[in-house]
């Protein structure tokens, strides 16, 4: 574990060193490209001022003291460039210094003519270093002042303190150009094909912005298109309720019914829909029906008396036995009514509503009811639903044949036909909601 921990703070230390303190962890620079010339500037100031170091005390040793004078203060340039480094300045600027410095130690190399690595230092490692740390701009000038001072040092008498044969400096400066020349092709290739991929980046990004803002304009569409279904469904749904409750109110006006027997079953059959949820009674088989047209459908109930004659409608009195056949026949033309116009639409949630509304409310919980005689469950739900709901309004409105009643002899009556007339379980709703109902 010693080890391992000894390993990462040499890892850290020389992370560190190399990225002049601004690199942290998982922390990226901008680019690699920018990480690079962080290590190599710093490589060299590093390196530079301990060999320079080195070179300085050696010198002394000699009594070479001008010497030394000059490596101490390209020792203590170096030392700067790595100070300055750290700071918060342009990383451009210490690696324009240290290049700037790298360039006068390779003139002063040639001008003493010191080192047999200078053709290495100068041809190959100069133009290379200088283009890749400081860019296209920078590093062609400072290498193109670099080659015109080294050319004016080899081809002038008496700049040098060494002089060159013509075939050494030419060898020399055409081996530079050529280095030179092939960094500007590399590194102009790769700033075009940085532009490239920045050009498509910013096509990307600009059509992205376009699909957002094509995006933001559909949803807008969208959602105006949505509100304007709305309103106009809900237009349709207002018309198609006008036309079914001005139905409705003609059959009622055939018959001599007013007071809106109507409506106020449309109420009632509201009401016990509310408790049965509340209740929990026949909760799974709610959950299908489209309450909204359900309430709609149930104004049709008594469509088929548009069938029966006037003379039984508007008799005044209790019909004999004859008349009443022929009454109870509403319900079943009620039914024929609604399977006619279903046979001309595709509106068929609605219309069952209706056709069980029209042929089931007459349907007792015992069998004894009309048409079919069905008994208990398999009347369907709605038609036990609006029995109760339409008994409830015959009894507390007047007919030619009757006076009304008042609401709570009503209840006890429907509260009487349990189990008998009505279906047991929605009585009890029923007599839970009959303030409701008495408010209708």
């Amino acid at each position: 574990m010693e080890l391992v921990k000894i390993i990462k703070i040499i890892k850290r230390f020389f992370i560190n060193i190399g990225t002049s303190g601004k690199f942290r962890g998982k922390r990226s620079f901008g680019t690699t490209d920018y990480l690079i010339r962080y290590v190599l500037m710093n490589f060299i100031a590093f390196s530079g001022s301990a060999i320079l170091v080195v070179y300085t005390v050696y010198n002394i040793q000699r009594g070479m003291y001008l010497v030394a004078f000059v490596c101490a203060a390209m020792a203590a340039t170096c030392i700067v460039v790595f100070s300055l480094a750290r700071t918060k300045v342009k990383q451009i600027i210490p690696a324009l210094i240290i290049m700037i410095f790298y360039g006068l130690f390779c003139v002063w190399i040639v001008w003493i003519r010191q080192s047999q690595g200078v053709n290495f230092l100068f041809i190959f490692v100069y133009p290379l270093l200088t283009i890749m740390m400081l860019g296209m701009r920078f590093g062609v000038i400072l290498s193109s002042i670099m080659m015109a001072i080294v050319a004016a040092e080899m081809f002038v008498p008496g700049l040098s303190n060494y002089n060159y044969h013509i075939n050494v400096s030419t060898r020399m400066l055409a081996s530079y150009f050529l280095v030179f020349s092939t960094m500007i092709v590399i590194e102009w290739t790769r700033k075009t094909k940085d532009r490239l991929i920045e050009t498509q980046h910013k096509k990307l990004e600009h059509q992205r912005l376009i699909m957002e803002r094509q995006a933001a304009e559909l949803k807008h569409y969208s959602d105006k298109l949505e509100i304007m279904v709305l309103e106009k469904t809900e237009n349709i749904i207002n018309l198609q309720d006008a036309l079914l409750k001005t139905m409705a109110e003609m059959v009622e006006c055939r018959d001599d019914i007013t007071g809106g027997h109507i409506e106020r079953t449309q109420r009632g059959v509201q009401i016990l829909l509310n408790g049965i949820k509340e209740y929990s009674v026949y909760s799974e088989e709610i959950k299908k029906w489209n309450e909204n047209l359900l309430l709609q459908s149930c104004q049709l109930h008594d469509v088929g008396k548009i069938s029966i004659s006037d003379q039984i409608l508007k008799k005044r009195g209790k019909l004999d036995d004859e008349e009443y056949t022929e009454m109870k026949k509403h319900v079943v033309f009620g039914e024929e009514i609604i399977e006619r116009i279903e046979a001309m639409t595709n509106e068929s949630d609605f219309l069952n509503y209706a056709k069980i509304f029209a042929c089931s409310h007459h349907e007792k919980w015992d069998g004894s009811g009309y048409p079919r005689g069905l008994k208990g469950s398999d009347i369907p739900l709605l038609g036990r639903i609006m029995a109760i709901a339409d008994v409830y309004d015959a009894l507390i409105s007047v007919r030619p044949y009757k006076s009304a009643f008042a609401h709570e002899d009503a209840v006890r009556i429907i509260k009487d036909g349990s189990g008998k007339q009505f279906d047991p379980a929605l009585v009890d709703v029923f007599i839970n909601k009959a303030d409701y109902f008495k408010k209708n």
